[in-house]
């Protein structure tokens, strides 16, 4: 676990607006899952959707971390691999989920939350490529 913590931690140093951005998007999240509130934003799963995937990049290079690091030459294993499909699988995800919710009220309140994914996700996969083969610029 405590690889976890130490790719959080340094997703968290390189990009603070994304992930202070992302803290207050949840609260968003949190309002729209109020029963007085849910018919005026979009739906609590849309921003679920939206700012939750990043957070498996960071679970899965955390549990990885060093696990590439005795591969000879300029191979790359194939848990980079999946970290980087996972990265990609984010990007997309958030990238749909405002054409897939546009019929929300208020559904503009989930572009930043796109953005904000997206380049938390550009974060969090640029630190853990770095964790799993545990090469730090």
């Amino acid at each position: 676990m405590n690889g976890v913590y130490g790719v959080w931690l340094l997703t968290w140093r390189m990009a603070p607006i994304p992930v202070l951005a992302g803290g207050l998007l949840f609260l968003f999240a949190a309002v729209a899952a109020t029963p007085w509130c849910s018919d005026r934003l979009p739906p609590f799963r849309a921003f679920l959707i939206i700012l939750a995937p990043p957070l498996l990049v960071v679970f899965w290079s955390g549990i990885n971390w060093a696990a590439d690091e005795r591969l000879s030459g300029n191979k790359i294993g194939w848990r980079s691999i999946v970290h980087t499909g996972l990265a990609i699988a984010c990007v997309l995800l958030a990238l749909v989920a405002p054409y897939h919710f546009r019929r929300s009220p208020k559904w503009w309140l989930l572009v930043p939350c796109t953005v904000t994914a997206i380049l938390y996700t550009a974060a969090a996969w640029f630190v853990g490529a770095m964790a799993i083969v545990n090469d730090w610029l």
